[in-house]
């Protein structure tokens, strides 16, 4: 299964959180008239019309990094306070 292999596969809304913006902005995104993120490479449609797009992680992050977002988490765990 593809996206096994491609690592996590999240819903709108958790990517959303994972990423620090809200779920409008990553969907807007992924419109394929204004945004930057592709079906297909960064995300996939819902089983209905109704459902949720599952987004994919990694890609994601990579095209987010390259439109200048900063993601303070990696930040965070890279920067180590010293007592001197």
């Amino acid at each position: 299964m593809e996206q096994q292999q491609r690592g996590p596969f999240l819903p709108t809304a958790v990517a959303a959180k994972m990423f620090g913006i809200s779920p409008y902005t990553l969907k807007k995104y992924g419109r394929p008239s204004t945004g930057f993120l592709r079906e297909g490479k960064h995300w996939e449609r819902g089983m209905t019309s109704t459902a949720s797009k599952g987004w994919y992680v990694e890609e994601c992050r990579q095209a987010l990094a390259d439109q200048g977002f900063i993601f303070f988490d990696q930040v965070k765990d890279a920067v180590a306070f010293s007592s001197d």
